[in-house]
């Protein structure tokens, strides 16, 4: 078995800590002017991640395996328990409604018009699709510098459909728009770029200073789009250095590096979790900030005792054993 990499577990408690506040702040309505700050790292880390740690294993079809294993059999699994199964049942058995698709047309309310109930779990999906792509994008680049600029060519697209409020399909869209941050770490592990730019205090300050800049006076989706399409992919970028320095100086924090190691887990159950807690929380308790509060620490705290049960009793469909 290989060592882990403890900062790489802290780094991803970090993002998937920001996944969780997001949805507690769209549960409660609220908005914070660090909000764009976190958009920017919460998603473009794992895509990096993704990249970095990619393994061609023996072949494409031993790599298709592994990423259905990893990824798309979690996926199928909680959507069709969240998305179709529970929903449909409590629709016609209890007349209870939720916002999604009923009947034969939840079986791929994730293609069209994506919309779920569990709508974390998209993320799952997307990678998927991204390191098939980029595995087939590599195969057929046989040149580092077609692979860039194909890399970037699909990312232009998807930032586009963003821009410009279009909405492709099954998640195409977020996977153009993410794909260039698989490039980034795919390169940062074939030049060892990370472990270079960890050890310059220097690189480690103008990041900081680099990223805040960007993120806190930008507007970056009224820009002119050539300049938004820097500012966004740059600015992310360094975002994504930053937590992973950061990281590297702490080394390790229990809950949440321990949360990052399972964050896969996290990312399938939190928005329930959410639900649950936050309409609790809210019978109680008054303010709305303070009800954020308490949702965001008893959530991640909760995940100490589900990440032991969702490992003992469902390790093939959370990623922790291959099914097939």
């Amino acid at each position: 078995m290989e060592k882990r990499i403890e900062y790489i577990d802290l780094a991803k408690g970090f993002c998937i800590i920001f996944v969780v506040l997001f949805h507690i702040q769209g549960f409660y309505q609220i908005t914070y002017p660090t909000d764009s700050v976190l958009s920017a790292v919460r998603m473009p880390l794992y895509y990096f991640l993704s990249g970095y740690f990619l393994k061609t294993y023996d072949g494409f079809f031993s790599f298709l395996k592994k990423k259905v294993n990893k990824l798309l059999i979690p996926f199928l699994f909680f959507y069709l328990l969240t998305a179709v199964i529970l929903p449909n049942l409590f629709h016609f058995a209890f007349n209870s409604e939720i916002n999604t698709v009923y009947g034969w047309a939840s079986l791929y309310a994730f293609i069209y018009p994506e919309l779920f109930p569990n709508y974390a779990i998209w993320f799952l999906w997307s990678l998927f699709l991204a390191n098939i792509l980029f595995y087939l994008s590599v195969m057929l680049c046989k040149k580092k510098v077609w692979l860039i600029l194909l890399s970037i060519l699909l990312g232009v697209v998807g930032y586009f459909c963003w821009y410009h409020g279009i909405n492709l399909p099954a998640f195409i869209d977020n996977t153009l728009f993410y794909f260039p941050f698989f490039l980034s770490g795919y390169l940062f592990f074939q030049h060892q770029l990370l472990e270079n730019v960890v050890l310059n205090k220097y690189v480690w300050l103008l990041c900081v200073l680099s990223f805040l800049f960007l993120f806190f006076l930008f507007d970056k989706r009224y820009l002119f789009f050539p300049v938004s399409l820097f500012i966004n992919y740059f600015g992310s970028l360094i975002g994504v250095l930053c937590i992973l320095l950061i990281s590297k100086r702490i080394h390790r924090l229990p809950v949440i590096s321990y949360v990052g190691r399972y964050s896969i887990m996290v990312l399938l159950t939190h928005i329930y979790l959410i639900r649950i807690l936050g309409t609790f929380i809210q019978s109680f308790v008054a303010n709305t900030h303070v009800c954020l509060l308490f949702t965001l620490v008893i959530t991640v705290l909760s995940y100490l005792l589900i990440i032991p049960l969702m490992r003992r009793y469902l390790p093939y469909v959370t990623a922790q054993k291959d099914l097939l």
